[in-house]
């Protein structure tokens, strides 16, 4: 596979975790861009409420929270989304 298939494959970072290798049934771009929108959306209407819009929050950098973290100011639901 080209370079371009295999970044469109992972093309949103869906079914990638930091931490363990892709989940393969995100594979390619269209899977990529409806499952993200569809977490997207859960985050914004659902139970998720660690990181409010208007506040500040700790981001650890990494899984590990040996690598540290720093506050990170709030704005919008797509930062709220962004640190899930």
């Amino acid at each position: 596979s080209s370079t371009s298939d295999a970044i469109l494959r992972k093309a949103m970072g869906m079914g990638c975790p930091d931490t363990s290798v892709c989940d393969a049934q995100y594979y390619g771009f269209f899977n990529q861009v409806y499952a993200a929108s569809r977490q997207f959306n859960r985050y914004n209407h659902g139970s998720f409420t660690w990181y409010k819009v208007g506040g500040t929050s700790n981001v650890q950098y990494s899984p590990t929270a040996s690598c540290g973290s720093s506050q990170v100011q709030i704005k919008n639901n797509a930062t709220a989304a962004l640190y899930y």
